[in-house]
């Protein structure tokens, strides 16, 4: 291949695939926007709950999931467990209206990467998605050989 530009290389980096579980359509629809303004963000997909979610994950591979923890029916945190049972390598961000004090050590616990209160600037948001993106993996980010009886 011939190139009028010095040095030309191709932009191989792909976009961080970013899937959003939040039961408030209100919610995943200002997260799509804000990571839309992101040219090296991707939204991948989106749930309202935990079952949408695990039945839309395995096509759409995402990087990072953005989980909120008040979901119906089955709450984030058991998500999260789940997600690094059987997502090897996905990032998770949490995003939520609950006291990081209080909680924010139930999800780092469970497997999230990083909490993040509603109430934050957005740029946060941003900011956590390309840092979990670049720390390198963690130790359990292992499958494991248990199953959830409600993920079937």
């Amino acid at each position: 291949m011939v190139s009028t530009m010095p040095n030309a290389q191709p932009d191989i980096r792909t976009p961080i695939r970013v899937f959003i579980v939040d039961d408030h359509p209100v919610v995943r629809l200002g997260l799509t926007q804000l990571l839309g303004q992101d040219p090296g963000i991707e939204v991948c997909g989106e749930a309202e709950q935990v079952e949408e979610a695990v039945q839309k994950l395995d096509k759409a591979r995402p990087d990072v999931a953005i989980v909120d923890l008040a979901l119906p029916n089955i709450n984030g945190i058991d998500l999260i467990k789940h997600l690094k049972r059987h997502w090897i390598g996905v990032k998770i961000i949490v995003v939520s209206t609950y006291p990081e004090t209080a909680y924010g050590p139930l999800a780092l616990e469970a497997g999230a990467d990083t909490y993040i209160n509603k109430h934050e600037a957005m740029d946060e948001i941003l900011q956590a998605i390309h840092t979990v993106c670049a720390a390198p993996p963690h130790e359990d980010d292992e499958p494991k050989q248990e199953e959830s009886h409600w993920f079937g």
